[in-house]
């Protein structure tokens, strides 16, 4: 058992002797994310949270990850080189911290993509630099399989760390009858994840060989042949036949894009597990599909194109539109290195990916500026359109504006919201303002809700010079009912077949508030005129400027 453990105690050890400083920023990182929980735990810590808390929250958000994988790519190139140089280190972290402080500082409104943009290339590094100058990829292959290998070892070892640790406070809690605080966990969970699984994860890591020799897992390679590639192709013969049927029977576009990027995704994957068929002359069948599998997926991103195109005239353009572009015109470069280069195929793929990421999220063409000149300029033209030559600021051009547009096209106003949606501008705010400061016209605000039931608790005797008795029970019709001053008008019809006879009612609403309750004796609410007498058994009464509504139950005397 001690001999393990020494073991273990040597294995992390050489970790740290091997890569110092990525383990000295996987301690930076976890303080960062710590740091970063406890600020969004309590207030804000400086007055302007919109600038200076958000700026600190994102560089403890972004910042440590990106540099330990930058750490980690100089470790790999120094170990390839067979000496250490800690000035490449200084160089590198120097640079990334000063990339950051100029996205700040001029890409106020795409900061987060443009760190987000250049920390995936430094996280794609590691795959890159120590392999430059090899004659062919083999290394490379294998040395990605072997990091994919240590990253799920290590994440399943910290899992069951993490776990393990929840379980531990939770006993502790339990049998002492100890309160631990949701921190506790949380941070518990930080030092796992950010401090613990860094080092699991390097020491799965062996030492960067040159050779051109490959491994081969047996049960990976026939779930590719036998599984994945099978399904593959009947994935592809079927996006064929839907792209006939969008030919000849005009069928919607709608999915085409996405059907695609699957498509060439998992060309991608499989074409790069079996890379090193490539240097293989017994595996003719896996060269083939080396170089027929991106040809069959030309025709798909040639179908997403015309998608893509048709989006933009039937001006549908937002930034799932733009980013699909930029995904396309990457699709064209990967089948042309799949197709054209063998020997530095995976390197160049990594690089492409990167540049397309660093153009799409990074340069002064990202997605979103090229995405919001689109918009204006289509905004602009919707404008001109009416004779503005610009978005209203006041409330008079934008209710002008609104008119011309519901009297001539109301689609345009459709179209100018969905492009001001996109734009995140106030567009429904200055709705709403310019709304409530229309003049409206002065209507009856007044809302009655009154159900009195029960509103006979004595004997009625009949009333004098009444010879006949009908029980009513009826709503009231909206025009016979009219409510004024507290006090209820309302007509009825004592006789249906009689069309010409209608007696007339007055009643004090606040004559009824008090009457809805069994507590006491009340005296009956008897209505009268000179031809009848209502002794009302119920009254249920509710009015607003959109609801007219009179229920009316009891026995009515007449002449």
């Amino acid at each position: 058992m001690l001999k393990k453990f020494k073991k273990y105690q040597n294995q992390i050890l050489h970790v740290i002797g091997r890569f110092p400083i990525v383990v000295g920023l996987a301690i930076y990182a976890t303080l960062c994310f710590i740091a970063l929980y406890l600020l969004n735990s309590f207030p804000p810590i400086f007055s302007d949270r919109e600038t200076l808390d958000y700026n600190l929250s994102l560089w403890l958000t972004l910042h440590p990850v990106p540099a330990m994988a930058l750490a980690y790519a100089v470790s790999l190139w120094n170990e390839q080189k067979e000496k250490r140089n800690i000035s490449a280190h200084l160089v590198a972290q120097i640079s990334w911290i000063l990339a950051i402080l100029l996205a700040f500082q001029f890409l106020p409104q795409n900061t987060l993509e443009c760190i987000l943009g250049i920390g995936f290339v430094l996280l794609a590094s590691p795959f890159i630099l120590p392999f430059w100058k090899n004659s062919n990829d083999l290394p490379l292959w294998k040395f990605a399989g072997q990091n994919i290998k240590s990253a799920t070892t290590a994440i399943l070892a910290t899992a069951a760390l993490n776990a393990s640790v929840f379980f531990l406070l939770y006993a502790i809690g339990e049998l002492f009858d100890v309160n631990f605080e949701e921190n506790v966990f949380v941070v518990s969970a930080i030092i796992c994840w950010s401090t613990v699984f860094p080092i699991l994860f390097l020491s799965g890591i062996p030492e960067i060989k040159t050779g051109k020799e490959s491994e081969r897992n047996k049960f990976i390679s026939n779930v590719i042949h036998f599984l994945f590639i099978p399904v593959f192709l009947l994935y592809i013969a079927f996006l064929y036949a839907y792209g006939v049927k969008i030919i000849c029977m005009d069928a919607d576009y709608d999915m085409v894009s996405l059907f695609a990027s699957i498509a060439v995704i998992a060309m991608l994957v499989i074409t790069t597990i079996i890379y090193p068929s490539h240097y293989d002359s017994g595996r003719r069948i896996d060269r083939m599909f080396l170089v027929g599998m991106p040809l069959l997926t030309i025709p798909l991103v040639i179908f997403m194109s015309v998608d893509l195109v048709l989006a933009l005239v039937n001006d549908n353009i937002d930034v799932s539109i733009s980013s699909g572009i930029y995904l396309n015109l990457w699709y064209y470069v990967i089948i042309a290195i799949t197709c054209i280069c063998v020997k530095k195929k995976l390197r160049l793929i990594i690089v492409s990916f990167c540049l397309a990421v660093l153009f799409a999220y990074s340069s002064p063409w990202n997605i979103k500026t090229i995405t919001k000149k689109i918009l204006t300029t289509q905004q602009d033209n919707i404008l001109n359109k009416y004779g503005f030559s610009s978005f209203p600021a006041d409330c008079e051009n934008y209710l002008k504006l609104k008119e011309a547009f519901e009297a001539r096209n109301p689609s345009d106003l459709y179209k100018l919201t969905s492009i001001q949606h996109h734009l995140a501008s106030d567009f429904d705010k200055k709705e709403l303002e310019c709304n409530a400061q229309k003049p409206s016209e002065k209507t009856e605000e007044t809302e009655i809700n009154l159900n009195a039931s029960t509103l006979v608790t004595e004997p009625v005797f009949i009333p004098k010079e009444r010879s006949r008795a009908i029980i009513y029970d009826k709503k009231i019709e909206d025009e016979f009912l009219e409510f004024k001053d507290s006090v209820a008008s309302f007509q009825i019809k004592p006789i249906p077949e009689d069309t010409v006879t209608k007696i007339s009612y007055t009643i004090p609403l606040d004559t009824l508030e008090n009457r809805n309750n069994n507590d006491g004796i009340h005296n009956p609410l008897i209505l009268e005129d000179s031809i009848s007498t209502f002794v009302v058994h119920k009254f249920d009464f509710s009015y607003s400027m959109y609801n007219k509504y009179l229920h009316l139950k009891g026995i009515l005397f007449l002449k």
